[in-house]
């Protein structure tokens, strides 16, 4: 089975893209820090998913859908890759979980559906970002949450990729969410661990708004060399982490210092 999910490029071709270089996090394959990470969202977002009916937008390979499936009512996860929910279909299977095909700013559900809706690391790729948010309100039911994740521009070395379409801080993030959802709380994702440190120091900062300058999209590092780059540079390795490591605590006032940043959003009417 291919792992290549299609996309069209301006000549309106098919080409074939990585799913873990364009932004999915796949278990068997992910540094086990980035998976750790991804996961830690995951599990946030799981003590609001009890009894409840759930909907995580842009699943991937499924693997925090079934996290969600554990505690949910009944949880479905949409990815607009075939490939991915083939992978999810194949790997996860329970009798409350669901995976489809689906567009996000085109969801094949009734309105006020859902009671919990997930989109972690979705928004920065996508184009009609004001659709997008409609339809995940749309489906949500009255006094309902969702959990929306992305990187921090300001201060995050995954913010800016060349499969990313937008880029946020938090400042940015608030408002967008705010003209969509009646109250919204951030939340930032830190990182604590020895062997991701180099990820929250003054230096990377640095190095995020150079590549910002300059215009550079790309990773660096390729994707499989960054826990060998990680050993070297930290003395530690990403293999030594836990989702302990990657703890999510409410913003506050520290909005440039965030580094992943989730909006906590609550549909009221």
């Amino acid at each position: 089975m291919s792992n290549m999910p299609l996309k069209m490029n301006e000549a309106g071709k098919n080409i074939r893209l990585n799913l873990e270089e364009c932004g999915r996090v796949i278990p068997d394959k992910a540094p086990t820090a980035q998976f750790n990470m991804a996961l830690a969202r995951y599990d946030f977002a799981k003590s609001y998913a009890k009894d409840k009916i759930v909907l995580d937008i842009g699943c991937g390979d499924g693997y925090g859908t079934a996290h969600l499936s554990s505690v949910a009512k009944h949880a479905i996860g949409v990815d607009i890759s075939n490939e991915a929910i083939e992978r999810a279909k194949s790997k996860y299977q329970k009798h409350n979980l669901v995976y489809e095909v689906m567009d996000c700013c085109s969801l094949a559900y009734p309105s006020e559906k859902f009671d919990l809706v997930c989109s972690f690391e979705v928004i920065e790729h996508v184009e009609d970002c004001d659709q997008y948010l409609l339809e995940m309100r749309r489906v949500l039911k009255k006094n309902a949450i969702s959990v929306i994740s992305t990187p921090n521009k300001d201060a995050s070395a995954y913010s800016y990729s060349e499969h990313h379409v937008l880029h946020f801080n938090a400042t940015e993030l608030q408002a967008l969410l705010s003209r969509y959802f009646e109250s919204v709380t951030l939340f930032n994702q830190e990182y604590n661990s020895q062997a991701v440190k180099l990820e929250m120091s003054t230096v990377n900062r640095m190095f995020v708004r150079i590549k910002r300058r300059l215009g550079i999209r790309k990773y660096l590092i390729p994707y499989r060399y960054r826990e060998i780059v990680e050993k070297i540079l930290t003395g530690s390795s990403s293999e030594s982490t836990s989702m302990e490591d990657f703890p999510i605590r409410e913003v506050g006032d520290t909005l440039t210092n965030a580094y992943g940043l989730i909006g906590f959003c609550h549909k009221v009417h």
